[in-house]
């Protein structure tokens, strides 16, 4: 996200759907990706994200991308053996081909 010479620094903003633009810090940059932490009190929603190189004025803001904020999503606690299908290990049983 910096300029051809490796000069600038990228500015992050983010738009809350219906709200103002906000400012988000980058961690790192170099010219083709960045490094961000999304804020931690974000509201669930959705969000568009641009990217400015640091020169270039109004134009120098990318398109704006949508994401997303949304709960972990809970992982269930129970466990399958998928090896042992009706009390038989399925990589013991008889492999001979069929005809």
């Amino acid at each position: 996200m910096l300029l051809p010479d490796e000069s600038g620094s990228a500015i992050v903003a983010i738009l809350p759907l219906g709200g103002a633009w906000q400012h988000v810090r980058t961690q790192r940059s170099e010219r083709y990706s960045l490094i961000l932490t999304i804020p931690a009190g974000l509201a669930h929603g959705r969000y568009e994200l641009a990217v400015h190189s640091g020169a270039g004025g109004p134009s120098g803001w990318s398109a704006s991308l949508p994401f997303s904020v949304n709960s972990a999503e809970i992982w269930l606690q129970k466990l399958w053996n998928i090896r042992v299908v009706r009390g038989v290990d399925i990589l013991q049983a008889d492999a001979t081909e069929a005809e």
